[in-house]
């Protein structure tokens, strides 16, 4: 009896795909060998309006219908689309948008056994190499691709050793994969060993063996270098051009070039064009090339009209340039140096592409993956948008004129009464037939159920509670991707603190204790370091509203600036307390606070990332488009410690201040068995938590013995006295030779 797998086969390859796309990595749908979608050697964030339409042209004249997608993806949501429209597709990874470059030793040609022999002249494969079977018996050897310096070109490489390299313009079938006619791509423990490499950044980079018998980076931009003969040709021309004739070349009405359309087309120009870096060189060097490619036949004096319009290029001096400056020399070699170049091929529907993409010339020429990638995401949200709007349009054009008002009389339809239908209208939309809860994009939660990609919220508490301090604490395991408070981390974030109440010093201090109390590795501390931003309020105010003239205004120069700060760390996540720290008005100000909060969403939706904002508890404010709020909120006189045991167990202790004393505290603690202990603790609210961590130290012996028989009770009593302290804050100092009190001390404290 012949056992039908199809529904299996689907199932893993679908799954496969998307747990690709959650680690970060760029996917499309392929039969194995052919791509399925057009533009696949790139990044959807990453293609322009215009490219988008003309890819889809193509597909439609090669193929009759629409694509379901254009280029590689790492949208969960996106991959559903796919996989519904090619059921039995297998999970192909671009490797330029991945930063990945593959060696593909081809079984026929020798090629693993050439390769691995290479590989044991030089001491065995690189350490953390990612080694992927395929389906004929060859391999796919991983290795990082940061710079993007490496293309399909692979040099001696092929020749001697039976091996093909996939870089920019090339893919790779995913590990663990099922053709329709069976044939794998290794299992599941080799698609975990690789995303796991991919995620933690285990994966090498090319040994330099191996670069030398591909050749240079063969993503790198060859050119010829100006001469000196060549140089004094287009001084000379310079000098002699009318640059009033210019004047108005990149003007969209007036001038040959359309600056404006180059800036909404060209996101890496984009970026260099608004936020430019501190070298003028590097900027003017990039500016050339990315408008020399849009358009090669630009003459020198239009290049030097440019320079002089645009501040990123410097200051132009008729003597010697110094730092910042630069003369008639500089804007010949930067035009000379950007001589023939064209635009890159966007590629066929379906072939490899072996010319460098937009990304690829960006960081072979100083740019980083890291700001690519920032400033590609500020348009994933807008495209999302262009989707849902495409949808919410063909379910009315499903409904058709029956769905139009009409008039009683003329048996016209009648149009609303201003001419035009309020914006709301056009957001109408039905319940799909097929709605399925399954088949919904998740919540993009990056730390637990708390904080979610492209929204904003709230931590509330009393002054003292501890709100600095569980901020600082969450983003140092977010930025290391390790979890030490009970609280779902799936991988590292790139992370911005600003705290405007502390100094940079005491901000090291708690990030300090905290990494020395839970023992980081230096691996952790390292990941620490590249991955978390901070800011003291000490040492720069952010204000994103001013009152000015009685009138709250927003201070678009700051938010600029904090924009550009976040898409050049790439943040993911970014912590702001308190969150009154952002407007300059009263503090309960609720015109100002809206406007912050509105510019808070806007950046958090653009930039999808988590905003996370502490507040004083017992602020009424605005807050318009606050979607949740989080632990904990609590009057002054109340405290609240919640334990999260691994389990999903929690374990609660309160502590209330006494109406009639307020150095007395009544503490409680609620184990998940329905057991309740009390005490009192005399002293202030500062020191209160000492007593409250005391008491579920105290019992930490019953929780455990109760979690064995399943939570239930371990003594008879449900609410048991047992005094805390009833001498006053010198009671405390009585554990100071327990293990306890030793630990507690050295307990981080905001």
């Amino acid at each position: 009896m012949t056992v039908d797998t199809t529904g299996a086969r689907r199932s893993t390859n679908r799954r496969n795909a998307k747990f690709f796309a959650e680690a970060g990595l760029y996917v499309f749908p392929s039969n194995g060998k052919v791509p399925l979608v057009p533009r696949y050697t790139k990044a959807d964030t990453a293609i322009s309006k215009d490219e988008r339409e003309a890819a889809i042209e193509e597909f439609e004249l090669k193929h009759g219908k629409r694509p379901v997608h254009v280029g590689a993806t790492n949208k969960v949501a996106v991959i559903n689309d796919m996989w519904r429209e090619f059921p039995d597709a297998v999970p192909s990874i671009s490797c330029g948008p991945s930063r990945l470059v593959v060696l593909d030793a081809d079984q026929k040609d020798g090629g693993p056994e050439k390769l691995r022999a290479l590989f044991e002249e030089h001491g065995g494969p690189p350490v953390g190499v990612a080694i992927n079977p395929t389906k004929s018996g060859g391999a796919h050897f991983v290795f990082r691709d940061v710079e993007g310096k490496f293309t399909n070109k692979a040099g001696l490489l092929k020749k001697q050793y039976g091996t093909d390299v996939r870089g920019i313009g090339g893919q790779f079938v995913g590990p663990g994969s099922i053709r329709e006619d069976g044939a794998t791509y290794g299992n599941t423990a080799d698609r975990d060993d690789f995303v796991r490499a991919f995620m933690t950044g285990k994966l090498p980079p090319l040994p330099n063996y191996i670069v030398e018998l591909i050749g240079s980076g063969s993503g790198n931009i060859e050119r010829e270098q100006p001469t000196p003969i060549k140089e004094r040709e287009v001084i000379k021309l310079l000098e002699g051009a009318d640059l009033e004739k210019h004047a108005h070349a990149f003007d969209s009405d007036l001038g040959s070039y359309d600056l404006n359309g180059l800036l909404a087309d060209n996101a890496a120009f984009r970026q260099l064009y608004d936020v430019p870096g501190s070298d003028c060189s590097t900027n003017r060097f990039l500016a050339a090339q990315h408008l020399m490619r849009e358009w090669p036949d630009m003459p020198a004096p239009a290049l030097a009209v440019f320079f002089e319009q645009w501040p990123g290029a410097g200051e132009y001096v008729g003597g010697k340039p110094g730092a910042g400056q630069y003369d008639k020399r500089q804007i010949a070699r930067e035009w000379l140096k950007n001589q023939g170049l064209k635009k890159p091929s966007n590629g066929g529907a379906f072939d490899e592409v072996d010319e460098m993409d937009d990304q690829g010339a960006y960081i072979a020429n100083g740019g980083s993956p890291e700001g690519w990638d920032a400033w590609q995401q500020r348009f994933d949200s807008q495209r999302l948008e262009r989707l849902a709007r495409i949808e919410r349009e063909r379910m009315r054009d499903e409904v058709g004129s029956a769905s139009k008002p009409r008039d009683e009389d003329t048996g016209k339809d009648r149009k609303p009464a201003n001419g035009k239908a309020p914006a709301w209208v056009q957001h109408v939309a039905r319940v799909p037939l097929d709605l399925d809860l399954d088949k919904l994009p998740p919540r993009p939660f990056v730390y637990g159920g708390e904080l979610l990609r492209g929204a904003v919220a709230l931590l509330s508490a009393a002054g003292g509670a501890g709100k600095s301090l569980l901020q600082t604490s969450a983003l140092v395991d977010l930025s290391c991707g390790v979890d030490h408070l009970g609280v779902v981390i799936k991988r590292p974030r790139r992370c911005f603190l600003y705290d405007a109440e502390d100094s940079l010093t005491e901000i090291y201090r708690r990030i300090a204790a905290y990494m020395r109390h839970h023992k980081f590795t230096e691996a952790m501390m390292a990941d620490v370091r590249e991955n978390l931003l901070v800011l003291s309020g000490v040492d720069g105010t952010i204000r994103i509203a001013d009152l000015q003239n009685g009138k709250v205004v927003v201070n678009q120069r700051q938010i600029e600036a904090l924009e550009a700060v976040i898409a050049q760390h790439a943040a993911e996540v970014i912590a702001v307390n308190p969150l009154r720290s952002l407007h300059s008005t009263s503090e309960n100000g609720n015109d100002a606070m809206g406007e912050v909060m509105r510019e808070l969403n806007r950046i958090a939706a653009v930039h999808d990332l988590a905003a996370w904002l502490a507040q004083p508890a017992g602020r009424q404010h605005h807050q318009e488009g606050l979607i949740m709020a989080l632990a904990f909120k609590q009057p002054p006189e109340e405290r609240v410690i919640i334990e999260r045991k691994g389990n999903g167990d929690q374990r609660v202790c309160k502590a209330k201040q006494d109406a009639s004393n307020a150095r007395r505290w009544n503490i409680t603690l609620e184990h998940p068995s329905g057991s309740t202990f009390s005490g009192s603790f005399h002293g202030d609210g500062n020191t209160v938590h000492v007593a409250m961590v005391q008491m579920m130290m105290d019992r930490e012996q019953i929780y455990r013995e109760e979690a064995a028989r399943g939570h239930r009770q371990t003594i008879a009593a449900r609410d048991v006295n047992i005094p805390v302290n009833d001498v006053g804050e010198a009671r405390i100092g009585s554990y100071d030779q327990s293990p306890q009190a030793n630990l507690i001390r050295n307990l981080p404290r905001s």
